[in-house]
């Protein structure tokens, strides 16, 4: 889930993330060593609309989920919205190397004002991913150009390019690329 330790992934500089810190350098530590270097002294998430399943995030039309987070404690609250979207903090790489950084590996503990229970399937139908899948992708994430195939059904059948164009004349040609070749792999099963 991409919250509010995933967010200070994103304010990083270098504008080749990927490249630099997810092959070069791990994510996770670095994400992990600039938050105990640079506190973050509040931290909010807007789930008043989510996006669930693989690469969420794309879809033009997320669940309403009606619901605000926020605390003095990023670890604490990325937590809660884990255990609200039915997840284990405990199993993403980013909550743990976080809290073997600022908590000497303790979850820290803290006290939910508000609703307590709402889970986001109550809401809405609310879908994560499998681990196996998730295993998957931080495998072949690591190869790099892996995630492009990984992307082929996503941006053949599900992005709406309305939304969300392509910013230049090489990036349609590579998406019509993209799209005929998830076709031409789709003949076999593939």
């Amino acid at each position: 889930m991409t919250l509010g330790i995933k967010n200070v992934y994103g304010c990083f500089p270098t504008p080749g993330k990927t490249c630099r810190y997810h092959i070069k350098d791990e994510v996770e530590d670095v994400t992990a060593r600039s938050l105990r270097n640079f506190p973050v002294h509040f931290c909010f998430i807007d789930a008043w609309v989510g996006s669930d399943g693989y690469q969420g995030y794309k879809i033009e039309h997320p669940k309403p989920l009606k619901m605000l987070f926020g605390g003095g404690n990023v670890v604490a609250v990325d937590m809660e919205v884990f255990k609200r979207a039915g997840l284990e903090p405990g199993k993403s790489e980013l909550q743990e190397k976080a809290v073997e950084q600022l908590y000497d590996g303790v979850y820290p503990q803290y006290v939910v004002k508000g609703d307590k229970e709402t889970m986001f399937k109550d809401i809405c139908d609310w879908e994560n991913l499998e681990e196996k899948l998730i295993k998957c992708y931080d495998f072949l994430e690591e190869i790099y150009f892996a995630s492009g195939f990984l992307n082929l059904k996503i941006v053949s059948e599900v992005i709406d390019f309305d939304v969300f164009p392509p910013k230049n004349v090489f990036q349609r040609i590579l998406m019509w690329f993209a799209k005929k070749l998830y076709r031409f792999l789709n003949l076999f099963g593939l």
